[in-house]
């Protein structure tokens, strides 16, 4: 059985200007960037009709989401998941309404979107508070000399400016900088950490995080998975009347629905997926990589890895799902309020111990950890 070091090196940076990952709800003042200088987003999809009586997967799912009291109201002290009707297979492939139930948790990656020449990158989605986690491949093109980064380092430097665009209820748009980036060496799972806003921003705006409870491993095979991503990004820019730039981006927000059909407990090979997944029949199209995937309870129980190209026009699709567990290992140094010290290094697993993170089955991740995790 082969054993995974729970912290590789630590690294740390100074607290200052860094958010708290919150526990419950908290305020964003200093994190908000509200959107009053842009025309941002001008997106062109369709919002599908139910499926016959009954409501669509988002529905479905929208409804698993909320904040972590609520989750403690409705769920308990486990906070046991109830399993959803199945997630339909005659409609597998479908567009979402560009403003959806999950435009608050599934965020745009966009590099370079304060300049003449932005671009959309992926999906992420929120983790829990200021962290978000995506597919660390989609930030490959982004890294500040890939040979400089050490084989077993977490910390990575992310030579552009990199944003994540958030959709709330109203619709208001926010727009979150990245300033900071922790990517799992041993595989493609990446947790995002969102800072401080440029000059200008709508301090005072308070901001209850939803989130989703977490499945730290993969369903059983057979079961069924939905997954959410947008695809065919566009980004234009033009000039307002005062000299600013007004952005448009288009783009379909896409929800996948498969099934299980292998899990790879530790690796599939050694050079393309050399690390924990499990491959699903759901299509996923570039610029979805990142995104999340939810199992029948709704809990979010991986991130869009890959797929075998064009494989949905000879068949069934042929796609992979990173598993999350390997996440809970990763070092980070986010705030967690007054309660805990500030600027010290931990492994993400302290965040479930905390209850920042929903984890409903957390003693199983606690007992794998005990089993198979190296702690140094």
């Amino acid at each position: 059985m082969r054993s995974w070091e729970a912290a590789l090196r630590p690294w740390r940076k100074p607290y200052g200007k860094y958010a708290t990952v919150p526990p419950y709800s908290w305020h964003a003042s200093s994190l908000l960037y509200r959107n009053s200088q842009f025309g941002l987003v001008s997106l062109n999809s369709s919002w599908r009709k139910p499926y016959g009586k009954h409501a669509t997967v988002p529905i479905q799912l929208a409804r698993q989401f909320s904040t972590l009291p609520d989750f403690q109201i409705q769920f308990g002290a486990e906070m046991k998941p109830v399993r959803l009707s199945t997630f339909p297979l005659n409609k597998p492939f479908n567009l979402l309404d560009p403003i959806n139930p999950f435009s608050e948790v599934v965020l745009r990656l966009v590099v370079g979107l304060f300049t003449d020449s932005p671009s959309v990158i992926g999906t992420a989605s929120i983790l829990c508070g200021n962290l978000l986690v995506t597919a660390k491949h989609v930030i490959d093109d982004l890294i500040r000399s890939k040979s400089s980064q050490q084989s077993d380092s977490q910390k990575v430097t992310i030579n552009h400016d990199l944003v994540a665009i958030q959709i709330l209820p109203g619709p208001e748009y926010y727009i979150w900088h990245i300033i900071e980036a922790t990517a799992d060496p041993l595989t493609d799972l990446l947790l995002l950490h969102l800072g401080n806003p440029p000059s200008g921003s709508n301090y005072g705006t308070e901001i209850k995080w939803k989130q989703f409870r977490v499945n730290p491993f993969p369903p059983t095979i057979g079961e069924r998975i939905a997954a959410i991503g947008y695809r065919k990004s566009t980004v234009k820019v033009s000039k307002k009347l005062d000299g600013s730039n007004h952005i448009d981006i288009n783009d379909e927000a896409i929800i996948s629905v498969g099934e299980v059909m292998e899990i790879f407990e530790w690796k599939r090979d050694n050079v393309m997926l050399p690390f924990p997944c499990y491959q699903v029949n759901a299509r996923f199209d570039g610029g979805m990589s990142g995104g999340p995937v939810f199992d029948e309870t709704g809990c979010l129980c991986g991130v869009i890895c890959s797929n075998i190209s064009d494989s949905h026009l000879t068949g069934k699709p042929v796609s992979y799902v990173s598993t999350l567990w390997p996440l809970f290992r990763l070092i980070i140094s986010a705030g967690r309020g007054d309660k805990y010290p500030r600027g010290v290094p931990y492994p993400v697993i302290e965040l479930t111990r905390g209850k920042q993170i929903a984890v409903p089955e957390a003693q199983r991740l606690e007992d794998w950890f005990s089993k198979h995790i190296v702690r140094s």
